[in-house]
């Protein structure tokens, strides 16, 4: 064959195989040939590899698959995993014939719109379609369908369900955080199933279910929690249950619940009507009587008596926690005989009725929990032979002894975290020989020693977030044999000498958190596992005082330091000078300072001695320092009462002398000064007025500037003088005019009037000022 003839046969053969080659997909994906898993994960891959034949399980999350051709696929798969891609349609797996083998198909987080009934892959037993975009689904009728999830799609009103005949009898569905409105349950099959339904959080109003087979039981679990159904009816046939979820769906009553399940009591074993609006248990139906677990926390409870929980005969766990019930009567729990499980929590609960459980002998777990109950008696756990745990963290408790728990025999948890306990007494752990965990973190605990080395089987003891500074190892060691866990994080620990012992102890014994030192200085927030023998150091106490000498005088306030060192760090005390201990509450004229600096108030001479300061550490050891104070007496203060009192008669005699000579002196200096008068020329004014002829009053001129008179009468009214004296009426109006005074004798002028009466009712001039002049 001519060579060129030969180039063209194989051209012309290569056409088709180019074509093959385009339309198959490769990738490199990790293979495990153990498992026979391939994994194309994050691989930004398009369309479905085909190069491993061999794969029975496929993982191709994360890419860009849009299509989905089941020939793209290996018919031996088990598992195909395709999440986070573009899936938009999974018909044509749905029905593949050739896909036998899948048990598992997960297409979450895609764009899948439609769901059908339509199913041929025998072998399918979870299907997972959460997070797409489906907005009308039907329950595919896979045979061996055990697990449907549907959660976070469109779901929209009302949706039909058939159920029991087309899937497994234990089938679980879940189409919670839809828009569901109504709900149409079928059941088809004609023996008992055990279908779990949940629809959860959706807007549920009305459910109803259609059992054609009478009493046959449908459901072994229905939640309906957190939507807003206000009807549970059967067009036929009754709802039949084991457990029964409608909580947060603002019930006030019980006619939903009544009607639901009157036919159906035989079956229910478990209520939840939890975060409803419940203010009672007395309506609570007939079917109730077999009611093995009842949940009503977060509801509106307000007590608890025989008649609120009333027909509940059968309870074997009761959660009634986060109501608001201030009271349970002493018969309330009469007919719960036989209760295992009771949870009070978060009540605002302060006492109990002493034999309130005396009829739960079975009782396994009682929760008292984040209550404000202040004070436990021993009459309150009358009845309760077999609690193994009790719970009362959270309360307002202070002190506590084991006596309180005598009659818990079978204890073996206490939980007393987040109270205000300052003081546990367990020395008589006889009377809870069986405790194993005791819990008491977040509390004021700060001496342990009557907690530890007392009770020989406890395991685990949470002592973390309180107040200790040591744990003696002597308290563990030899004498806790069965401890394994202590918690001591969040503790002022002074990591000293004496916390050697726990210190190995922990490092062969690692608590959960790693306690860390507070002190002494230089340790601070070292990890005490941590630290080597030489770091656990002690130094014995050493008193230091500013100054051994000190003197002052009565009357005055003096402060008498005295500072302290050592590891531990050592109390101090102060002791008078008769040596006797002063208290350190005294309020008296001695006063100890919190930093035990000793204050004296208004010191007399009586304090004058040796004051001592005294340091000791919790080890016994002592030192002491001593102060002088000397004290003199006042000065200028007098010796005797007669010291003061003289001087003070004679000072008030003396000055009561004083002042009598000298008023003597200034009333003569008065009188003479008011008899004589300065010699200057004075000028009188008059006011002019009327006078009647009886009246005889004598008036005066003022100075004037020249010394001479001005008349203060009307000009011409032809006066004349009548006494002869001298004065005449230079003015003519009937009054005589002073002249001219002596200005030897200026008080003439004063004497100068003119008598009117003859001239009867008349003008009178009143002098009314006079002054001088110089």
């Amino acid at each position: 064959m001519p060579y060129l003839e030969l180039i063209l046969i194989l051209l012309l053969l290569q056409i088709p195989i180019g074509f093959c080659q385009a339309s198959s997909c490769h990738a490199q994906c990790d293979y495990d040939h153990v498992t026979a898993m391939t994994d194309c994960s994050n691989r930004n891959l398009g369309c479905v590899p085909d190069n491993y034949p061999d794969s029975l399980v496929m993982d191709l999350r994360h890419n860009s698959i849009n299509t989905l051709d089941p020939d793209d696929l290996n018919p031996g798969l088990t598992k195909l995993i395709l999440d986070w891609n573009n899936i938009s349609d999974i018909t044509s797996l749905m029905t593949s014939e050739k896909m036998e083998n899948l048990t598992l198909v997960s297409v979450q987080h895609n764009s899948i719109s439609v769901l059908l009934a339509d199913c041929n892959l025998r072998s399918l037993q979870t299907l997972q379609l959460d997070s797409n975009l489906i907005t009308s689904l039907e329950v595919p009728r896979c045979s061996s369908l055990e697990r449907l999830s549907a959660n976070s799609n469109l779901v929209y009103g009302t949706i039909k369900l058939e159920l029991c005949m087309y899937v497994s009898p234990s089938a679980s569905i879940s189409l919670q955080f839809n828009l569901i409105t109504n709900v149409k349950v079928l059941f088809n099959g004609g023996q008992n199933c055990n279908i779990t339904l949940e629809l959860d959080n959706n807007f549920i109003r009305t459910f109803d279910y259609d059992n054609d087979f009478g009493n046959t039981k449908l459901f072994h679990k229905l939640s309906l929690s957190h939507n807003q159904v206000q009807s549970i009816s059967n067009s036929n046939g009754m709802l039949i249950t084991s457990i029964f979820i409608i909580e947060s769906n603002e019930l006030r009553d019980w006619d939903v619940l009544t009607d639901a399940l009157r036919y159906g009591f035989p079956y229910v074993e478990s209520l939840s009507i939890r975060g409803n609006s419940l203010d009672s248990l007395i309506q609570a139906p007939s079917w109730t009587e077999e009611l093995q677990v009842l949940n009503a926390d977060g509801n509106s409870l307000k007590n608890l008596s025989s008649e609120s929980i009333r027909g509940f005969l059968s309870l074997t766990e009761l959660h009634v926690s986060n109501n608001q019930i201030l009271f349970i009567s002493e018969s309330a729990l009469r007919d719960l005989n036989m209760l295992r499980y009771l949870y009070l929590d978060w009540n605002p609960l302060t006492s109990l009725f002493g034999g309130v459980f005396r009829n739960q002998g079975d009782l396994l777990i009682l929760s008292l929990a984040n209550c404000n109950i202040n004070e436990l008696h021993p009459e309150y756990f009358l009845g309760l032979d077999s609690l193994e745990r009790l719970d009362l963290s959270g309360n307002q408790l202070v002190q506590l002894h084991s006596e309180m728990f005598r009659l818990l025999p079978q204890i073996v948890t206490m939980n007393f975290s987040n109270n205000n306990i300052k003081n546990f007494d367990l020395e008589d752990c006889q009377l809870v020989d069986g405790l194993r965990i005791l819990l008491l973190a977040r509390n004021s605990i700060s001496d342990i020693s009557s907690i530890l080395g007392h009770c020989g089987h406890l395991e685990t003891v949470d002592l973390s977030s309180n107040q200790i500074e040591i744990v003696p190892g002597d308290s563990i060691v030899g004498r806790s044999p069965t401890l394994s866990r202590l918690e001591l994080f969040g503790n002022p620990l002074q990591c000293d000498c004496r916390m050697a012992s726990i210190r190995d102890w922990l490092q062969n014994n690692p608590p959960s958190s790693t306690p860390l030192c507070h002190g002494p200085q230089g340790l601070e927030g070292r990890a005490l596992i941590d630290l080597a023998t030489h770091d656990l150091a002690c130094e014995p106490p050493l008193a230091v005082l500013d100054f051994k000498t000190l003197q002052t005088v009565a009357c005055d306030t003096v402060t008498l330091p005295c500072k302290s060192t050592g590891i531990p760090a050592p109390s101090t005390s102060w002791l008078d000078p008769n040596g006797t201990p002063i208290d350190v509450n005294l309020k008296g004229r001695y006063f100890i300072t919190q930093e035990m600096t000793l204050h004296i108030i208004k010191v007399e001479k009586s304090d004058q001695g040796l004051f001592t300061c005294r340091v000791m550490n919790e080890l016994g050891e002592t030192d002491e320092a001593v102060i002088r104070l000397t004290v003199a007496e006042e000065p200028g203060s007098p010796a005797s009462p007669s010291s003061y009192i003289l001087p003070t008669m004679f000072l008030t005699v003396m000055f009561t002398l004083l002042a009598v000579v000298l008023a003597y002196f200034l009333r003569k200096r008065l009188e003479k000064r008011s008899q004589t008068i300065t010699t200057s020329k004075a000028k009188i004014d008059y006011r002019k007025s009327r006078m009647d002829s009886v009246d005889s009053s004598r008036y005066v001129n003022s100075v004037v500037d020249d010394g001479e008179v001005e008349p203060g009468g009307d000009e011409g009214d032809g006066y004349e003088d009548h006494e002869g004296d001298g004065y005449e009426d230079h003015e003519g109006d009937g009054y005589e005019d002073t002249a001219s005074f002596n200005e030897e004798d200026p008080s003439s002028a004063y004497d100068n009037t003119v008598s009117l009466s003859e001239h009867g009712d008349c003008d009178d001039y009143e002098a009314v000022e006079i002054g001088s002049v110089s």
